[in-house]
């Protein structure tokens, strides 16, 4: 415990001469000093400058990304009609699957613009993106892959099993 305590006097004690030597009257006064100064590619500098910071936040403002989840939302399922025909459950189906769909992808398309995005940002920086790409890519598929088995085996499954007898394990 005294440790503690002498270290954060020991902290404190730096800080506050730190910030004695800091002064933002003296800091304007040496950026003014430093711009008035004659140099011969100055105004090239502070436009680079201003460019490649313009520019990183330029590329990261486009993402919509939210720092917390959004609520979730509770659905209740209205009663169904009693009477409801073969072809009126088909058509929520088929309604159903259409929205789902849609909305994986505009799920893909925003993926893409964002790794668009990263690609840019590596290549303009000099880096070797396609190694990356390929290795998503590859990610991505075995995925897909391993989601596909799952829902296979999940169909012979259930197109195996008698429709008259109840589902393994009730």
């Amino acid at each position: 415990m005294l440790a503690i305590g002498l270290s954060c006097a020991y902290l404190a004690r730096t800080m506050r001469g730190f910030f004695r030597n800091v002064s933002p009257v003296r800091a304007v006064r040496d950026l003014r000093q430093q711009f008035v100064r004659p140099q011969p590619y100055r105004w090239r500098f502070m436009a680079l400058s201003a460019a490649a910071t313009a520019s990183i936040f330029l590329v990261f403002t486009g993402q919509h990304f939210s720092a917390m989840p959004k609520p979730l939302k509770v659905i209740y399922f209205p009663t169904l009609a009693p009477g409801r025909s073969d072809a009126e459950i088909e058509q929520g189906n088929i309604a159903a699957t259409k929205a789902q769909k849609a909305k994986d992808a505009e799920t893909a398309q925003d993926r893409t613009i964002v790794r668009d995005r990263y690609k840019a940002m590596g290549d303009f920086f000099g880096m070797d993106t396609q190694h990356y790409i390929q290795e998503g890519d590859q990610e991505r598929a075995a995925k897909k892959a391993a989601q596909d088995k799952r829902n296979e085996a999940i169909l012979q499954q259930h197109l195996q099993r008698d429709p008259g007898q109840p589902p393994e394990g009730q």
